[in-house]
């Protein structure tokens, strides 16, 4: 729900338009909000099985971008 806040502040309130990488990054984001709410109203303990893998994706897919960003990944190797 932070993270999910926090990217609204930010590209609401604040004007900063997101790269693509960080659009990719907030397409796995932004369900986990709605899905783990729904599982705590629930109490589903099995939501692991179908949140894991939005967030290891878009945790991937952040892992890629900071790396990226701090020159550790060359800018031609990138993937968009």
């Amino acid at each position: 729900m932070a993270a999910t806040l926090a990217a609204l502040f930010i590209g609401e309130v604040m004007g900063r338009t997101p790269c693509v990488l960080c659009w990719f990054q907030r397409i796995f984001m932004f369900p986990l909000a709605v899905i783990l709410t729904i599982a705590c109203y629930r109490a589903d303990f099995t939501v692991w099985r179908y949140a894991l893998p939005l967030a290891v994706i878009g945790w991937v897919m952040a892992l890629y971008h900071c790396l990226l960003f701090v020159g550790v990944i060359p800018e031609d190797l990138r993937m968009v």
